[in-house]
This record gives structure tokens, C-alpha cells and sequence, in this order.
């Protein structure tokens, strides 16, 4: 982690949803977090190629690369780095998955 008192938290927000991205961004914004978002799988990878983040939120499922994949990807590219997983139609084996690659939460939207 790179928090240091003059520092706020880096967090990756990625979601399909326009909606829920932007309100979750202004959110963490808000209470002091450095927020950047994506709105899928390879933006997200792009973005987490070109700088470095203390944690990542991203939905579970998302045309194309959904949040699993995107998980695997991270623990297989940046094992450091935190995962939650959000979802509003997640099934057990799906939040049972997500845990398995590493997941350190799921969160069931809306958050």
C-alpha cells in the first residue's frame, strides 16, 4: 500500500454500469480516496498496467471479460493487490469462485 499521511488511497473502480460507477467514484472521492474507474476487463488491465493501485472494486459480471477473469489476472499479475468484488445477481458458486482466486470481499449491490 502506498498510504502515507500526505497520500490518499489509490482505488481502481470497474463496472459496465455508468451509473453505479460514477456514484461509487463520487462516494470514495468524497471521503478522500484517489479514485480512477474503468468500464470493463481491458480497460481496467490497461490502467492497472500503467500505474499502481492500493485496491480494486469491480463488478462481477460485465460484457466480455467479466470480474472473475479480471480477478485471476490480478493474482497471476499483481498478487499484492486487494480485489472486492461487487455483484447484483451473484450466484454462490460465482461469490465461492471469486473467493477462491483471492477475492478479499463480495459485496452484493447496491453497496
Amino acid at each position: 500500500m502506498t498510504d502515507t499521511p500526505d497520500t490518499a488511497l489509490k482505488i481502481l473502480i470497474v463496472d459496465d454500469d455508468l451509473d453505479v460507477l460514477s456514484a461509487h467514484a463520487r462516494f470514495l472521492r468524497v471521503e478522500g480516496f484517489e479514485v480512477s474507474v474503468a468500464s470493463d476487463a481491458a480497460s481496467a488491465w490497461g490502467r492497472l498496467s500503467e500505474e499502481p493501485f492500493d485496491l480494486m472494486i469491480t463488478d462481477l459480471k460485465m460484457p466480455g471479460d467479466d470480474g472473475l477473469a479480471l480477478t485471476q489476472w490480478v493474482r497471476e499479475s499483481l498478487p499484492s493487490l486487494p480485489v472486492f468484488l461487487i455483484s447484483g445477481m451473484a450466484s454462490t458458486p460465482e461469490v465461492v469462485e471469486a473467493m477462491q482466486l483471492g477475492a478479499v470481499d463480495f459485496l452484493e449491490k447496491p453497496v
